[in-house]
C-alpha cells in the first residue's frame, strides 16, 4: 500500500478516503455521489498525469527534449 497522505481539496463537501491496495487498485469511500466522482477524477489524474503529459509531448514532437536523442526520429515523424 502507498504511505498515508492527507490532502485538503477545494470542492469536497465531506471527507473522502482513497485506499490503494497492494495491486494498485483504488477503493474510494465518500459520503455523497458528488464527492465520490470528484475523488475518482482526482485519483485518475494523479495516477495518469505522466501518461497524459507524455501523450501531449508526443503530439507536439517534444519527446526528445525530455527522454533523450533516441526519440528524435519519433519527434521528426510527428512534425
Amino acid at each position: 500500500m502507498r504511505p498515508a497522505e492527507r490532502l485538503t481539496l477545494d470542492g469536497l463537501k465531506s471527507e473522502v478516503l482513497i485506499a490503494i491496495d497492494r495491486w494498485g487498485i483504488a477503493h474510494i469511500r465518500a459520503g455523497n455521489a458528488d464527492d465520490l466522482f470528484f475523488a475518482q477524477g482526482f485519483n485518475a489524474a494523479r495516477d495518469r498525469l505522466y501518461q497524459i503529459d507524455t501523450w501531449r509531448k508526443r503530439g507536439l514532437a517534444l519527446l526528445a527534449g525530455d527522454l533523450g536523442p533516441g526519440f528524435l526520429k519519433q519527434d521528426e515523424a510527428a512534425r
